[in-house]
């Protein structure tokens, strides 16, 4: 019977270590729905820095935020707007995410009443450079 009772528990455990697991990239995250156009962004390291500028193409922007992960928030961003133009050739704006991961170099920041570390989930661009 005890057999039986502690291979019942060890299945417990399992399963709901198991569901944790495989949520656990969502669990508490929270997106800024809103753009942000003038951002400071560091590197996990807080080694190498970028802002991104209305006028840098694409490829600049990608080359910095997803080649080289230059992609963490290192300051609390201004200029708030909320649209952009997706699939265009000009950075216009970013998304922000909250980032679980654990980053000693990377500060918290308040944002829309949530305090967190950031990190870009989405680019978007504009259809001219202006």
């Amino acid at each position: 019977m005890k057999t039986i009772k502690f291979a019942a528990l060890a299945v417990a455990i399992i399963a709901i270590g198991t569901a944790f697991a495989v949520n656990a990239n969502a669990i508490g995250k929270r997106t800024i729905t809103s753009c942000f156009r003038s951002v400071d962004l560091q590197n996990a390291a807080n080694s190498a820095f970028y802002s991104p500028a209305i006028s840098d193409a694409k490829a600049t922007v990608e080359s910095n935020i997803i080649t080289n992960s230059i992609k963490y928030l290192d300051a609390a961003p201004s200029t708030v707007i909320t649209t952009g133009l997706p699939n265009s050739l000009y950075f216009s704006c970013l998304t922000l995410t909250e980032t679980l991961e654990t980053l000693p170099n990377v500060q918290q920041f308040t944002i829309g009443g949530v305090t967190a570390k950031w990190v870009v989930s989405q680019i978007q661009y504009k259809p001219t450079q202006n």
